[in-house]
């Protein structure tokens, strides 16, 4: 049976000969918190990027935002096909799924996690000062370069933040 958007049957298709009853799918229980999951839309406005959002106990999935978006009442109606194509031809490519489908480079928080693991070691201190040389080398002889800022200079770590951030909870033993 062929049915409409709203799941209302309207015909029999080939006269019934692969009409069949339903299959209902497994559960699904959903774990987006809605007021984070605005709070990350609202952050985002027009910007192209994503948020995600997870608790790191259970992995649930708080928060998942592709920006920029689109209206999807502009896929439905008399004009859903001149809507979709308005989307395809978005230069900002709205219909990309960012949180799945981008690639982006290691984000800011690496830098500050592996700065305070080399303080706790000892490596560094809250007067060292780091010079980016633009990125690092890899590869077996170092032919490619992958960069690491956009612009290049030296950095000194604020040890206040530092000291705050080895006390904080982040980097308890408990």
């Amino acid at each position: 049976m062929v049915a409409d958007v709203h799941n209302r049957p309207q015909v029999s298709f080939a006269n019934g000969k692969y009409d069949r009853d339903p299959v209902y799918g497994m559960e699904f229980s959903g774990t987006l918190d809605i007021d984070l999951q605005e709070f990350g839309e609202k952050l985002m406005g027009k910007r192209k990027g994503s948020i995600v959002a997870i608790e790191p106990n259970s992995g649930e999935i708080l928060a998942f935002v592709s920006s920029p978006t689109f209206d999807p009442n502009d896929l439905i109606g008399d004009k859903r096909a001149e809507g979709f194509k308005k989307l395809l031809n978005d230069p900002d490519k709205p219909l990309f799924v960012r949180p799945i489908h981008a690639q982006y480079p290691p984000g800011s928080v690496f830098k500050v996690v592996s700065a305070l693991t080399a303080q706790d070691m000892g490596e560094i201190t809250g007067s060292t000062v780091l010079n980016c040389q633009g990125g690092y080398r890899y590869g077996r002889n170092g032919y490619g370069m992958y960069p690491c800022a956009r612009t290049y200079k030296s950095v000194s770590i604020d040890p206040n933040l530092l000291q705050y951030l080895l006390r904080s909870h982040l980097f308890s033993n408990t």
